[in-house]
């Protein structure tokens, strides 16, 4: 096999050299980095190369891979907290199964809507609790199940839903401060949460 340089082109700012051949009678194309092994090229494709490729023009072209490197990683960090943060919140919505003191045991709706109802009745039974109002409020759980709970019941299903959410991001963090972001964040053993 005989390899005969051909022609180089040479950007005006730092970038890969690229090389023409002629090999066996075809032409083909190489792609050099600034600062690659040119060693095996002809001499005259060397020189040319040397000419260009200054101490000064390698570093600034180290400098542009460095920074585009950064960038990139810098975009996919972000990509992958946001998809972090959409499993985290896909998670909170998930229905959360609550085992009350007293033995009840039913399903909440964890979605946003369902979560407002239940802080909202959370701050309500406190009100009342306060005031000596031991008055029992039915909630509907996430199965459309009415469910009677006192003022104190109310409180502990909060709290437990609270619970779950603080939990569930605090998981979140956890993994965002991985370096780097595992692949199969959205495993459930990441995300180990007590049942209850």
């Amino acid at each position: 096999m005989s390899k005969s340089y051909h022609s180089h082109t040479i950007p005006s700012r730092p970038g890969p050299v690229s090389i023409a051949f002629m090999v066996d009678g075809r032409k083909l194309r190489e792609t050099r980095d600034p600062g690659a092994d040119v060693s095996d090229l002809p001499r005259e494709a060397r020189n040319a190369i040397a000419a260009v490729w200054t101490a000064e023009y390698i570093a600034g072209w180290r400098a542009e891979v460095a920074a585009f490197e950064a960038d990139f990683a810098a975009e996919e960090l972000a990509g992958r907290r946001e998809d972090v943060n959409a499993e985290r919140d896909r998670r909170i919505d998930l229905p959360k199964t609550v085992s009350l003191k007293g033995g009840k045991t039913f399903t909440v709706d964890m979605a946003r809507g369902g979560r407002e109802n239940i802080s909202d009745l959370g701050i309500t039974a406190v009100a009342r609790q306060l005031a000596g109002d031991q008055t029992v409020v039915s909630f509907r759980d996430a199965d459309n199940i009415d469910r009677d709970l006192s003022p104190a019941e109310i409180i502990e299903m909060g709290l437990v839903v609270a619970a779950q959410v603080q939990a569930i991001h605090l998981k979140a963090r956890a993994i965002k401060a991985l370096d780097p972001i595992p692949a199969d964040f959205r495993d459930d053993r990441r995300w180990d949460l007590d049942p209850d």
